[in-house]
């Protein structure tokens, strides 16, 4: 398990004039508590950050009690220093763990956005007449979802905001005999569905882990004695005075008593009454079926974080078993091979945006729009009418500011990609090292090398540009101004 500490100053905050030498004090320490790991450590990044990584089995049992005690130094120090623990197991101890969490590109499919506001596409009956908590455990058939899997032409896999999961046939077919009672199956629809679409279905994991240990209760409905406010526990950000040790595992209060494949685990954040920012649940898997996952090449899941507890209790299954869904039926993807002409003209293209246009490569019909820092979150997607493989170009003209209906930006720059590369062009950006200038162009070339498919990157312009695109916000696009180039 390759594992890593970074040293740093908090969020906006800066490092004292004395701090600097004592975080320098701060890591050796650390580094020698885990010298046994051999860890080696990284040069003082921009920001001020050093990282200490080093790798240990994920089941040595000195190594848990070695970050316990990292820990305990790190947060008895009175420095202004966050000190961000992160992980990242083997394939060969994933396919042994008890838990992983999974999110799914593009969450909470089962709402729509009006005005700015979450609103369900299903109903769902209240169980308490006074805070209105809904009871998810009678689901409508069909289950109602937006227009995302039909976009989303690549995707096998989509999560709501209900606790479940939405899949297509071929992976319904492969999981009803693997995932036998584990799972309640239903059928699913797109809301506008004419009755011509691929067949969809929800499936709900059965059964359920306890709540996640950082959750703080912080209102209580007078009626029901159910929670109506949650807030996270954990002080996820430096308080300035004292340094802090983040992310560290134990995210469940305790395992299930009954091993399956599939869970879900009730919590939201905020308050009950907005349904909760995040969703009403989250998805674990079983290791053997996220090896399963991964052999039958499963589009769709964004990221995965193995699962510890409060307890320390063994986060692998020594009696885990292969769970087989059978081969891929996917075909290999074969996109039109281009001539070297087409290869140099896409390469005389302009990053910039100096001649009032962002230029970018389909070879899909769906377009993909969205904030490179939200990871594709909030992506809005664009069928692109009179289709043909090839070179488009759109006026900086054609972004328009909308109430609610179109991609969120937090920061200040949007992203336009071939649908069928986002997943690929997420993995491959680091939007860390990006800055809107020249320097950035080499990597940007070098991510669209490596994705195959030339993609547009346009930060927030001048308001002498006739863009509404100025800066955060939401955003669409007028495609009657969409030309092939």
């Amino acid at each position: 398990m390759k594992s890593s500490i970074v040293f740093g100053p908090g969020l906006w905050q800066k490092l004292g004039k004395n701090d600097r030498p004592k975080m320098t004090s701060l890591i050796e320490k650390s580094a020698k508590i885990l010298a046994s790991y051999q860890p080696s450590l990284g040069k003082e990044n921009s920001k001020g950050e050093r990282k200490l990584s080093f790798t240990a089995a994920a089941d040595d049992p000195e190594y848990w009690p070695r970050i316990k005690t990292v820990k305990k130094l790190v947060r008895g120090s009175t420095i202004r220093v966050v000190a961000v623990y992160t992980d990242e197991p083997s394939p060969e101890e994933l396919r042994r763990a008890r838990a992983i969490h999974i999110r799914i590109k593009g969450e909470g499919i089962d709402e729509h956005i009006k005005a700015g506001e979450s609103i369900p596409l299903n109903d769902f009956a209240p169980l308490c007449s006074q805070c209105r908590r809904p009871d998810l455990e009678r689901i409508s058939k069909p289950y109602i979802v937006n227009m995302d899997p039909r976009r989303k032409t690549s995707q096998d896999i989509f999560e709501c905001n209900a606790g479940m999961l939405i899949v297509r046939q071929r992976l319904h077919d492969a999981l009803v005999k693997a995932l036998g009672d584990d799972v309640e199956w239903g059928p699913a629809r797109c809301v506008d569905d004419r009755g011509d679409e691929e067949p969809l279905w929800f499936m709900r994991p059965r059964n359920l882990v306890p709540p996640e240990e950082c959750q703080q209760v912080r209102k209580q409905c007078p009626k029901c004695k159910e929670p109506t406010e949650i807030r996270y526990a954990l002080n996820w950000y430096n308080n300035g005075k004292t340094a802090q040790l983040l992310g560290d595992k134990g995210q469940l209060t305790a395992f299930p008593k009954k091993e399956a494949h599939i869970y879900r685990a009730e919590w939201f954040f905020g308050d009950r009454a907005d349904r909760g920012w995040g969703g009403m649940y989250s998805i674990y898997i079983s290791g053997p079926l996220w090896a399963a996952f991964r052999d039958f090449k499963i589009e769709g899941i964004k990221s995965i974080a193995m699962q510890g507890t409060r307890a320390r209790e063994n986060p692998f299954r020594d009696d885990a078993r292969p769970l087989v869904l059978g081969q891929s039926t996917r075909p290999a993807k074969t996109p039109p091979a281009l001539s070297a002409k087409e290869r140099a003209a896409i390469a005389r293209l302009p990053w910039d945006q100096k001649d009032g246009y962002v230029y970018f490569e389909l070879r899909s019909k769906n377009l993909a729009f969205f904030d490179p820092m939200m990871g594709g979150e909030g992506a809005t997607y664009f069928e692109v009418p009179k289709f043909v493989p090839g070179v488009y170009r759109l006026p900086v003209s054609a972004i328009r500011g909308t109430d609610g209906n179109g991609a969120d930006v937090d920061s200040a720059c949007l992203v336009f990609v071939d649908a069928a590369y986002q997943g690929s062009f997420v993995d491959a950006f680091d939007f860390e090292r990006y800055r809107p200038s020249k320097r950035s162009e080499k990597m940007l070339v070098t991510v669209a090398e490596k994705i195959g498919c030339r993609f547009a990157i346009c930060p927030a312009l001048e308001e002498a540009s006739g863009c509404d695109f100025l800066g955060d916000g939401c955003y669409t696009l007028d495609l009657t101004k969409l030309v092939r180039y």
